[in-house]
């Protein structure tokens, strides 16, 4: 645990941090229910993205779908990306965030993170591909476990990479992954469609 716990990572990022409030009930119900079929079915797509204009409610609906996937049981990890805090604005935070979450909710994933990070520790500094190949698809193929992440309002970061530069990370590596799911939100911008 203490070589996980000394991991660069970015502290409150996870749905369960700060005051955000999921959808009032009875409200969003269709694209709820959309996003909870698409969670809910292995075949279907392994990136689900809900993208919006800003204001229109995508971190409300990302925070419900996180609670209910969480209660659910599959919940892996969650990012939640944020202007007011440096390092949940740094595309460089999110994959050692999300490998630190996982490998606290799945000890299998564990197992093979830990000594990945002891041989080499400053894969957290490294690029996004090198980052997600390490940190994420390496553990995720061993551990074997059906699990959703949630990276919500991508659009918030600002880095030297544009936002897309995780997207496309992700497209090279997401069949390797075949039972993980993605679920993303950001503003429809064209750097990201």
């Amino acid at each position: 645990m203490s070589v996980l716990n000394s991991c660069r990572r970015a502290h409150g990022a996870g749905y369960q941090h700060g005051d955000r409030k999921g959808c009032l009930r009875g409200t969003r119900e269709t694209v709820l229910n959309d996003i909870e079929s698409w969670t809910r079915d292995f075949e279907n797509p392994p990136v689900f993205w809900l993208n919006g204009l800003a204001g229109t409610g995508k971190s409300t609906i990302a925070q419900t779908v996180s609670e209910r996937v969480f209660g659910d049981g599959l919940l892996g990890a969650s990012f939640f990306c944020s202007r007011d805090f440096e390092d949940r604005s740094d595309l460089h935070f999110i994959f050692p965030t999300l490998a630190f979450q996982l490998a606290h909710k799945y000890p299998t994933f564990r197992s093979v993170l830990v000594p990945l990070l002891r041989s080499n520790p400053d894969i957290v500094h490294e690029s996004l591909m090198n980052q997600m190949g390490e940190l994420i698809v390496k553990p995720l193929k061993s551990a074997d476990v059906w699990t959703i992440v949630i990276i919500d309002a991508l659009d918030e970061c600002k880095d030297e990479e544009p936002q897309s530069a995780i997207l496309s990370v992700l497209g090279r590596f997401v069949e390797q992954m075949p039972k993980v799911k993605f679920f993303i939100t950001g503003r429809p911008e064209p750097r990201i469609e």
